[in-house]
């Protein structure tokens, strides 16, 4: 697949965390896989679907399967081409494919498959668009990601459903462009696995071991022996396996930019995208009141001890009342 970035706005594709397992060989696999994801989002209405792959049709844009489809509607006369004026008014200032969205309409209600290969179509172009994306295929980058999908189904079977990654495509394209070292690929690992901690949370407490875990592709300890028989995962789990690498990783992210802030308390390691190290002690304070039973337990007492005198006060009043 051949893209171009084409703005600098930080827009984010999901994939599975299944996926880091295969750094950095398949990053045209992750790309392919969270473009398509991202397309789903995308909310839709058919008119506008079919008035897109219309204007792409005239101007011999589209896709070569969702062409095809087409070409069949023209040579059994459901869609009659404007071979004069290409959909636009004769004066060529005013795009009105009307006749020609009824018909795709027609065709769109008798034909599902051709229905959803115009969404499909028009999505994917509005991912590209949103994204800041031009170039690549249609049609390989779908086909792409079925493949991947497989394999995530597979995975998932004997796994469960896996956590969603978000990476953005300024981050996507730093590694998908430029020659990384073997320890930058560990950072990307690293700091995917946090975020896949992290989610939308300001911030997240957790453990190195448990980071480790995630770096790996498992998203928990019991999947992880099926991912250290992968080529390269026994390695990096070795590696950073000791306290010294771990730490250094993780020093390195922050120094880099990717993590914000990195706080260690009691046997826990507390990250963020989002407060700074000098912001995460008064965040983390305010993180640990919110999550402690016992302050949870004495507060409910007080409201119901509360909730019992006012229940009095209303059975003493009424009882007085002429």
């Amino acid at each position: 697949m051949v893209v171009r970035f084409m703005a600098k706005d930080a827009k984010y594709i999901p994939f599975p965390l299944f996926l880091i397992s295969g750094l950095p060989g398949n990053l045209d696999e992750v790309f392919d896989y969270g473009i398509c994801k991202f397309s789903k989002m995308i909310k839709h209405e058919l008119p506008t679907v079919y008035r897109q792959v219309l204007y792409a049709y005239y101007r011999g844009s589209l896709p070569a399967s969702l062409l095809k489809k087409i070409n069949f509607l023209a040579e059994e006369e459901s869609f009659i081409p404007d071979d004069d004026y290409n959909g636009f008014t004769g004066d060529g200032q005013e795009f009105t494919p009307e006749s020609g969205i009824d018909e795709f309409t027609q065709a769109g209600e008798a034909d599902e498959d051709f229905r959803q290969a115009c969404v499909d179509y028009w999505e994917m172009q509005q991912a590209m668009k949103i994204l800041g994306l031009s170039g690549g295929s249609i049609d390989t980058m779908r086909a792409s990601a079925l493949k991947t999908q497989k394999a995530i189904d597979d995975w998932e079977k004997k796994g469960g459903r896996d956590v969603t990654v978000m990476m953005s495509i300024t981050m996507m394209f730093e590694f998908y462009r430029k020659t990384k070292t073997a320890y930058e690929i560990d950072l990307l690992r690293a700091f995917l696995s946090i975020k896949s901690i992290i989610g939308n949370k300001e911030l997240v407490g957790t453990t190195k071991d448990f980071i480790l875990t995630r770096m790996t592709g498992a998203r928990k300890k019991e999947l992880l022996p099926q991912m250290l028989k992968k080529p390269g995962i026994k390695a990096v789990y070795e590696n950073y396996s000791k306290r010294y690498q771990i730490d250094k990783l993780l020093s390195e992210l922050l120094a880099r930019g990717f993590l914000t802030g990195k706080l260690a308390h009691n046997r826990r390691i507390y990250l963020s995208t989002h407060y700074t190290t000098t912001q995460l002690p008064e965040a983390v304070h305010q993180l640990l009141l919110k999550n402690n039973t016992k302050i949870k337990r004495d507060r409910n007492t007080v409201i119901e001890q509360e909730a019992r005198n006012k229940l009095k006060q209303l059975i003493k009043a009424s009882s007085t009342a002429p």
